[in-house]
């Protein structure tokens, strides 16, 4: 009698990838049905959506996740990674025997249904474990970032972060990832732990911002200045690594090769800067922009976003016309926010961090003050220099300008702004122009 070769787990894996395909295409799928439920009164009930697995999907992956177990055990890590990242990442199909719709549903959902009994603890631990084993970096870290944000790699995913070095820069986008994960499943202190370990991965002015406006606890401004003095130490420390060696290489050699994701990442003038703004601090961003002592060469400088950045401070209306989305459009550039990983939009955490900026009513007015002074001279010297290119700059901040006045309680503020300028300057149709587009 003849006794069957066992098959290898390449040849397993390629059965599993065949699976996997036809359930993706919904050649395989659950069925559903609902009904609703009623409490002890009438106008109490619930709708119930029941599952049914005719096509066995439940035991197969069961079966499915036990051949990949194997394979790590047999280490061989590379099927291993696949099989997990194939059915981690699988989407089943639910059609809805009633209604004929089709709904997707996860591996986490099929176990939060009881179609399946799996220990997804243990699945994303193995999961991370044999890619860890079957790629170098930085192709190990690109895909074990890959599963953060998915549900089952929350606690996984804070786990892997202290394990990783802080100085990567990559570390960064783990980070985010897990926070994205923990955020979708309502675990917000996990979120902004997770926050908190990106900055200091790599200390942004974006990712200041993303840990000010998460809602997590001692995340305000106040709360952050231990969080802001690690990062710092960090960087200090990645400079004393990289100095020169007496070689010659080290640090210099740093900047005469390409950039990669496993190095630290280092913290920018820039970067400090966007974060003096995000903590209020005025005075400082004030002092940068008065480097800048002409009203016209803006460009390339601080002062082109610092401006906008003081008028944003001092601004206490919505946000919602042309102008001041104009200056939340240019601070958004400057920090480098970038919604990702299903953030919340730039403007919806923009009005979360306004309402933690608190500035002393004599500080603003003062501000006002030299805002309007500087302001002035730059809509004189575009628009009396006939710079035609740049008068859409001088209508924005014109109109940005008389927007601040009125929010701070002057009447009519922003139309005596800009008839001021209209009158100021009559002859200039393409200035009037520009000037309409805010009004």
């Amino acid at each position: 009698m003849q006794t069957r070769k066992p098959r290898s787990h390449k040849e397993i894996l390629k059965e599993l990838t065949d699976w996997c395909e036809k359930v993706e295409e919904g050649e395989i799928m659950l069925s559903s049905s609902g009904y609703e439920a009623y409490g002890e009164s009438w106008w109490d009930s619930d709708w119930v959506t029941e599952y049914e697995d005719p096509m066995e999907i439940g035991p197969q992956l069961k079966r499915y996740y036990k051949e990949a177990e194997q394979a790590v055990y047999d280490r061989d890590y590379e099927s291993a990674s696949q099989m997990y990242r194939k059915l981690g990442t699988l989407n089943i199909t639910t059609y809805d025997e009633e209604g004929g719709d089709l709904t997707e549903m996860g591996i986490e959902d099929m176990v939060s249904e009881k179609l399946v009994s799996l220990n997804l603890k243990q699945i994303a631990a193995l999961t991370l474990y044999s890619i860890y084993q079957a790629y170098e970096l930085p192709e190990r870290i690109r895909r074990l970032y890959s599963f953060f944000s998915r549900r089952m790699f929350k606690d996984t995913g804070m786990e892997a972060l202290r394990r990783m070095n802080r100085n990567m820069e990559i570390r960064d986008k783990a980070a985010r990832m897990t926070a994205a994960a923990a955020t979708n499943m309502g675990e917000s202190n996990i979120a902004a732990e997770a926050l908190k370990e990106a900055f200091c991965s790599k200390p942004t002015a974006a990712n200041y911002f993303r840990v000010l406006t998460c809602g997590g606890p001692e995340c305000g401004r106040d709360d952050l200045k231990s969080l802001r003095e690690l990062a710092e130490r960090l960087q200090q420390e990645q400079d004393k690594r990289q100095k020169p060696a007496d070689n010659g290489e080290g640090y210099t050699r740093y900047y005469w090769r390409e950039p990669k994701e496993t190095d630290p990442y280092r913290q920018t003038d820039q970067d400090r800067l966007g974060i003096y703004f995000l903590d209020g601090d005025c005075q400082m961003v004030w002092r940068e922009c008065r480097k800048t002592k002409t009203a016209l060469g803006w460009s390339g400088k601080f002062i082109e976003e610092g401006v906008p950045m003081l008028l944003a401070l001092l601004c206490e209306n919505s946000f919602e016309s042309k102008a001041m989305r104009s200056v939340l459009s240019d601070i958004k550039q400057y920090i480098g926010y970038e919604e990702e990983y299903d953030e919340p939009e730039f403007i919806k955490r923009f009005l979360l961090w306004k309402k933690q900026v608190i500035i002393p009513g004599d500080e603003k007015k003062k501000l006002l003050s030299c805002l309007a002074k500087i302001i002035d001279e730059r809509v004189t010297a575009i628009v009396g220099g006939s710079h035609r290119g740049s008068y859409y700059k001088a209508a924005r901040l014109g109109a940005a300008l008389g927007e601040v006045e009125e929010s701070m309680g002057k009447d009519h503020g922003k139309a005596e702004r800009m008839n001021k300028y209209l009158a100021e300057f009559p002859r200039h149709s393409a200035f009037k122009r520009e000037m309409r587009e805010y009004m």
